[in-house]
């Protein structure tokens, strides 16, 4: 019922999210529970990891920078889509950064 955000997209950020692609932890991030409280950082949170599954991801981050398949790997197939759009809003919340392949 919706545009896939990736195609219609495409041509706006500086680099597409990529398997490749790397994600460190900010070590002065808000906390998570101050963003998710306000209705517009969760608007889209169906297309989204659940708040577990958030709180998990954001677990296993450090400042070192590890692939976004590796961080998406835990999770089934079908909801790795979702796992990588949390790492984008992840990083526009400001709690991680996301850098293009090495």
């Amino acid at each position: 019922m919706r545009d896939d955000p990736y195609a219609a997209f495409a041509a706006y950020p500086s680099f597409a999210v990529t398997p490749d692609c790397r994600v460190m932890a900010i070590a002065e991030a808000p906390p998570l529970d101050r963003l998710m409280g306000f209705r517009v950082n969760t608007f889209a949170a169906g297309m989204m990891l659940a708040r577990s599954g958030i709180e998990a991801m954001l677990a296993g981050l450090t400042a070192t920078p590890a692939a976004v398949a590796d961080i998406v790997a835990p999770w089934p197939a079908e909801q790795r889509d979702d796992a990588i759009r949390t790492l984008v809003w992840l990083q526009k919340m400001g709690l991680v950064v996301i850098l293009p392949p090495a």
